[in-house]
């Protein structure tokens, strides 16, 4: 079913079961609000700004407003039929990121918000691409401006810790990942931008309350509810050198029923990205391939030449082919390639996403709640040819990429055991695309048991299936068949080799190549290799959760509550990638 090779893992069933233990918490935010309040001598309550989901007890009057939002050089257009609830006056107790119980004004843990408005005030078309400005947000994830190995996903990194130690939520639910080539990750590109209405993201290791895929720290994107009204919102923009044309289009609408008791509400939205490439921009047009020294020249391009190098350890050899394939030079910096020119900066991205919303309050003991989420998303990058210097462990072809010295094209004056690199330019440049599908369902039960004890109860299901395909590589097993190459022991990647025309000539399709030259014609048709890999990913998580902010107040002036949580957390995940058979023969 699925297979494995060099490159191409498959992840077995997880299973795991996750117990919250009791959490009890001082009241020591309570006392820092108290002796607030006391020093002031003020009986003005204030309102939290850290809202979450709170649907109005009564009816709200709708709001009008108007909103212009730029986007580098571009227009936005956006309705001004806004009908959200106007903000109460009352008091507000929210619960945060990184704790289940609710913490009025104050938090004690290191949660940063970041609203729709401030996204939408940025250039920044996905939530990846602007939590990636945050200096909370470490470099070592995968985002849309990785193009080698990055399959288009957008995982954020905390700390440098990687993005397998964050644990990326939608409302408080974890979100279901991406399986991609080997690792699997939350693919922040999945989650509509114009669908959020603000995003937290703990600094500080959530482990105690999450699990231990928190370590790093916990971003929690919290989604619009309890829309009332309709709105659509148009955008466009282009950067100054003319490439990036990037454009959205989302819209919501939603309506409150049975006296207020319920509300529908559903997104869409659509967005593409035009993407970048290196030779775009001046800095990476010619990128360097190692830092230098202060003083020293950089080393620019790649050592893999567009031309055969041909190097030969016993001797100190180094040559290149000359560009007409009759003889060769020594090697000099001059004749590096400059991928840079052939590879994309910021990845082109489509989506189109669709999400439903909907709660109905029978009662304060049974509050029903359900969310379900669509997205597709498609992916490209470009990169420069295929490099080829060997193969890699566990095949057993030939590394390097050994010339037979009794092979026609085969020079005395390089030695025994010559070997070659290559960069395959005649393709052209390799193009990656990614689409995947991702669905989630939540749906859940909540509301007050006896007292101030609450609960909330919720199943979730997610599934992602994405396909990855490169386009323009190379068959190894078939490039040493078009030069005529075959081992002594098949066995052993480091056996001696001979030349054999045969190996080619019983091969319907191959034809015989001088490495020296470029592919033309049968031969560059026949090493001609396109993968294409498949992964898959599921995820099937109960939760269920009481608590009590208010157990018991400490017996002293000003002394503030204690409160008590609980949970139980029952995971079950299974992720698989189905590599190209080609690719791992």
């Amino acid at each position: 079913m699925s297979h494995t090779d060099r490159r191409k893992k498959r992840l077995p069933l997880s299973f795991s079961l996750l117990y919250a233990l009791p959490v009890f918490a001082a009241g020591a935010p309570v006392l820092a609000q108290a002796a607030e309040l006391d020093a002031k001598a003020s009986k003005v309550t204030v309102a939290s700004k850290a809202s979450v989901r709170s649907a109005p007890k009564t009816a709200a009057q709708p709001v009008v407003k108007k909103v212009t939002v730029a986007k580098k050089n571009g227009a936005t257009l956006k309705s001004v039929a806004d009908t959200s609830p106007k903000e109460s006056n009352s008091p507000e107790n929210v619960v945060v990121t990184g704790s289940a119980l609710r913490s009025g004004r104050y938090n004690p843990n290191p949660v940063q918000t970041v609203t729709a408005k401030e996204i939408q005030q940025t250039s920044a078309t996905t939530i990846g691409d602007y939590l990636q400005r945050l200096p909370s947000i470490g470099s070592s994830g995968t985002q849309n401006t990785t193009q080698n190995g990055g399959g288009g996903m957008s995982c954020a990194d905390i700390r440098n810790l990687g993005s397998s130690r964050v644990l990326v939520l939608i409302d408080g639910k974890r979100m279901v990942q991406t399986m991609g080539n080997g690792s699997s990750c939350a693919d922040l590109n999945n989650i509509p931008s114009d669908m959020g209405e603000s995003s937290e993201i703990l600094k500080d290791g959530g482990s105690e309350l999450y699990g231990a895929d928190a370590v790093a720290g916990v971003i929690n994107v919290k989604l619009k509810h309890n829309v009332q009204g309709g709105n659509v919102t148009v955008r466009g923009g282009i950067t100054d050198v003319g490439d990036d044309r990037t454009g959205k289009i989302s819209g919501h609408y939603g309506f409150n029923f049975d006296h207020d008791k319920g509300n529908i509400s559903v997104f869409g939205q659509y967005m593409t990205q035009g993407g970048i490439m290196q030779k775009n921009r001046d800095y990476m047009s010619n990128p360097w391939s190692q830092d230098t020294l202060i003083g020293q020249n950089p080393v620019l391009g790649s050592g893999y030449t567009s031309s055969s190098r041909i190097m030969n350890d016993n001797t100190g050899m180094d040559v290149v082919a000359n560009a007409n394939g009759n003889g060769t030079h020594p090697y000099t910096s001059a004749d590096r390639y400059n991928y840079g020119q052939a590879s994309s900066l910021l990845s082109y991205l489509q989506q189109a996403s669709l999400n439903g919303d909907a709660h109905y309050d029978v009662n304060e003991h049974l509050k029903l709640y359900a969310n379900v989420q669509y997205t597709h998303k498609a992916s490209s990058q470009m990169m420069a040819g295929m490099p080829v210097s060997g193969s890699v462990y566990p095949s057993t072809l030939s590394n390097p990429l050994t010339l037979p010295s009794n092979a026609p094209y085969y020079d005395s004056s390089w030695g025994d055991g010559s070997y070659m690199y290559r960069r395959y330019a005649e393709y052209g440049g390799r193009e990656n695309n990614q689409a995947s599908d991702t669905y989630q369902v939540t749906a859940g039960a909540k509301g007050k048991i006896v007292g101030n004890w609450e609960y909330d109860v919720s199943m979730g299901y997610g599934t992602s299936q994405t396909t990855y395909n490169t386009l323009n590589q190379l068959n190894y097993r078939k490039l040493m068949q078009v030069y005529g190459i075959r081992q002594i022991d098949p066995t052993d990647a480091s056996s001696a080799v001979t030349y054999d025309p045969s190996v080619c000539q019983q091969s319907a399709g191959c034809a015989l190549a001088n490495p020296l030259q470029n592919l033309t014609g049968a031969a560059k048709q026949y090493a001609l290799f396109n993968e294409h890999n498949h992964a898959d990913y599921q995820l099937r998580d109960f939760n269920a959760r009481v608590h009590n902010d208010k157990v018991v107040k400490l017996p002293y002036e000003h002394g503030g509550n204690i409160g008590v949580a609980g949970g139980i957390e029952h995971r079950s995940e299974q992720a698989s990638y189905h590599a190209d058979p080609l690719d791992i023969s």
